[in-house]
Order: structure tokens, then sequence, then C-alpha cells
């Protein structure tokens, strides 16, 4: 199972999205010590635990102008404990049934307004860099998922 985050809608950047979890680099961290770093923060459990495989191509974010560089791992069952601060919610994906795109939404960012394709999952739209990583990580975890009908 792959979680997702719903953001607080009070946060100043990405309010109410869905995304992975994740965040800047702290001074002299490393992009997987980062992300461990951020998994422990935002979700509550050991970010130690986690074993990184690899990395997916790096996403350019137009609201905040940061690229993202996702790092992909595995991770043992946990309890998860999201911090309120961070998380509203764990949106959990099953990569054996993926989400399929359902249309297109209106976005408006001051006087910019644009349509931007959408997927649902767990009953809520990922769009934007998060539907870009997401599509890269089912893309290659296809061949290794099966259904087990």
């Amino acid at each position: 199972m792959i979680p997702l985050t719903v953001r607080p809608e009070h946060l100043k950047h990405h309010g109410g999205q869905v995304c992975f979890p994740g965040g800047e680099c702290d001074p002299g961290e490393t992009m997987e010590v980062a992300a461990a770093r951020e998994w422990h923060e935002e979700l509550g459990v050991d970010g130690d635990a986690l074993e990184f495989v690899g990395r997916l191509a790096p996403v350019h974010v137009f609201a905040s102008n940061y690229i993202v560089a996702p790092c992909v791992a595995v991770a043992p069952r946990q309890q998860f404990r999201p911090s309120a601060d961070e998380v509203d919610e764990i949106v959990w994906l099953d990569p054996t049934t993926p989400p399929i795109p359902h249309g297109t939404q209106t976005i408006e960012r001051g006087s910019l307004c644009f349509q931007t394709p959408y997927l649902e999952c767990g009953g809520r739209r990922v769009w934007g860099a998060t539907a870009v990583m997401l599509g890269e990580l089912l893309t290659r975890l296809a061949p290794h998922t099966h259904r087990g009908d």
C-alpha cells in the first residue's frame, strides 16, 4: 500500500492537497536523510526503518517553484501517528488497483486560471506534481504488482 497525505487547509502552501510525505532538505542533509526525517515528522513513525530503493524523475512544482526529487522507499508496516500540524488525513493507494484519470479541474492562483487533469484516490483528487510522481511510480511498480485474482 502507498500512503498519501492530505495537507491541512490552513497551510500557506498546498493546503488541502493530496501529496506524498516530504519536504525541504535541511543544510547538510542528503535527499534520503531529508525524506526519512519528513516521514517521521509527518507520519510519526521511524524514518530509520525505511529501505531506500531508488528515485523518480525530478518534478518542477509551479506554485512553490521547487524542484522535487522523489525518493522511493519500502517501509515495514507501522502504526502511523500523523502530525496534526502537517497531515489532516492519510489516503491509502493499492498499487494493484491504481487510480484512473477522471477529468479536469479548474485551478486559480491569483490572476492565473487553468485546467489540470486529476486522478481520484480515496475520494480525493490527486493532481499536479503528485499525480506526475504517482504516475511514474505506478508505471515502475506495474511489472512487480499482481492483483491476486
